[in-house]
């Protein structure tokens, strides 16, 4: 039964990452399972599996500057939603932190808070007891999401209005985490 097989040797590659033997004999059993399977989705993963385990893992080489174009017909709400993931739990933990941001091309603004090491984001009028109030473009903030602009320098440059602690804001975003495309997806 190959779908014993596979659960079988998952347990033993977890368990010894680097045992060549059963990394190849995972890899022809999903190689079977991937071959026998209806389902196109369920045939992708045990191939790409099977791929994994005899090549690394794949990644991606996705450009994010390829994607502006859609990032600019995101609304914000979505994107500041990206950044909450991206956030670096263990590096935020402790910390207590509070924005707004207020976008002067599409008249949103949006109150970021920082609390238990999660970020939450609310469409809302500008609270006073900010860290500090961010006056920006959409088009800026996407800039900043893809890597176009840098922390330090568009932080400290006047391309964007910060009323409250600019040293505040940039701890706060070095707090993010660059995505990475690479990923492993049977392997740990």
């Amino acid at each position: 039964d190959d779908r014993w097989a596979a659960m079988l040797l998952d347990h033993l590659v977890f368990a010894e990452p680097s045992h060549a033997g059963a990394r190849a004999l995972l890899a022809a059993v999903y190689e079977q399972l991937g071959y026998r399977a209806e389902s196109g989705p369920w045939r992708d993963a045990y191939l790409s599996g099977a791929l994994e385990l005899r090549d690394g893992v794949q990644g991606t080489a996705v450009d994010p500057t390829r994607a502006v174009g859609l990032l600019l017909n995101t609304p914000v709400a979505r994107f500041l939603d990206s950044m909450a993931v991206r956030l670096d739990g263990p590096a935020a933990d402790g910390k207590r932190m509070k924005f707004n941001f207020v976008f002067t091309d599409v008249g949103e603004t949006h109150v970021l808070e920082l609390e238990n090491a999660v970020l939450h984001h609310r469409e809302a009028d500008v609270v006073t007891d900010a860290d500090a109030t961010v006056r920006l473009t959409r088009e800026l903030l996407v800039r900043l999401g893809v890597g176009q602009a840098g922390l330090k320098e568009l932080v400290m440059s006047d391309d964007l209005e910060v009323e409250g602690s600019r040293l505040k804001l940039l701890a706060f975003l070095s707090l993010l985490d660059k995505p990475d495309g690479r990923f492993p997806i049977v392997t740990p």
